[in-house]
């Protein structure tokens, strides 16, 4: 289960942690924007999976490497749980084909996956304890199992990229400035949310999709479903939502933002 939250000022606020904007630093420079942030939720004994593929083919950004995923773990993401899976040196390749299967078991929208055979024994897990962090650039191979342990696995994946990032699209997305300046023009700078699921926070939520889908609309040979503008979409959004962080939140996420803060250990997939 994969749920997409702009509107949540907690995780607003994670996106600020120091430690993790000073890990994002070394590798993308001293101003940053957080593009969105999502809840990656896999339940347990789910056999959901995701697929080998690289996310910038669908971004609408090119192959650049001005951007990077922070990836947090909330609960234990272990081999067990359906922890991520990269490919080492996978990020040193330009963008590759990809094929849209569309299969049930797939978390991904389209079920896309890498248009090349890749071999599993060349894949590193990436196992997580609670707090834990890994950060890994668009372009590396990457993909997760089923959750086969007894509890949800849950992780926060924020997306950061540069402020002179460039495009491949000619329309430009929404995203918050979290350290330095922004001096580019290359994206709209969306105000910081003040409440969780405020008037205002969803106002912003519902145009950044629809310039979203806009934006996917120009990448060259994808198709993106409309229904998402639909009122309902939205809608249904904000209650599933709502549901996972108020089951998440209490206990979990406080543990986390202290852990991050203590300078918890970080480890890198460039």
């Amino acid at each position: 289960m994969q749920r997409e939250v702009k509107v949540n000022s907690l995780l607003y606020e994670i996106t600020q942690t120091e430690a993790v904007l000073d890990a994002i630093k070394s590798m993308l420079g001293p101003n940053l924007l957080a593009r969105y942030c999502e809840l990656f939720i896999k339940d347990a004994g789910s056999e959901k999976i995701v697929s080998w593929h690289q996310d910038m083919t669908y971004w609408g950004m090119g192959g650049s490497d001005k951007q990077a995923t922070a990836w947090t773990a909330i609960t234990n993401v272990s081999e067990e749980a359906g922890c991520m899976r990269f490919v080492p040196g996978s990020h040193k390749q330009q963008l590759i084909p990809h094929i849209d299967r569309f299969a049930e078991d797939n978390l991904l929208s389209r079920g896309q996956e890498v248009a090349v055979d890749v071999n599993e024994d060349d894949a590193v897990l990436d196992e997580l304890a609670p707090g834990e962090m890994s950060i890994h650039r668009g372009r590396i191979f990457h993909a997760s199992g089923p959750n086969r342990s007894s509890d949800r696995r849950i992780g926060i994946a924020i997306r950061y990229v540069a402020p002179d990032m460039e495009r491949s699209t000619s329309v430009r997305d929404y995203a918050i400035l979290v350290r330095g300046v922004d001096e580019c023009g290359n994206w709209i700078n969306a105000p910081p949310p003040q409440e969780l699921f405020g008037k205002s926070e969803l106002a912003t939520y519902k145009l950044s999709l629809r310039r979203r889908l806009r934006l996917w609309a120009q990448v060259p040979n994808k198709q993106f479903p409309c229904t998402m503008l639909r009122e309902n979409a939205l809608h249904n959004f904000r209650r599933s939502a709502q549901r996972s962080i108020e089951a998440t939140a209490p206990n979990l996420l406080p543990a986390t933002l202290s852990a991050a803060r203590s300078g918890t250990r970080k480890r890198r997939r460039n």
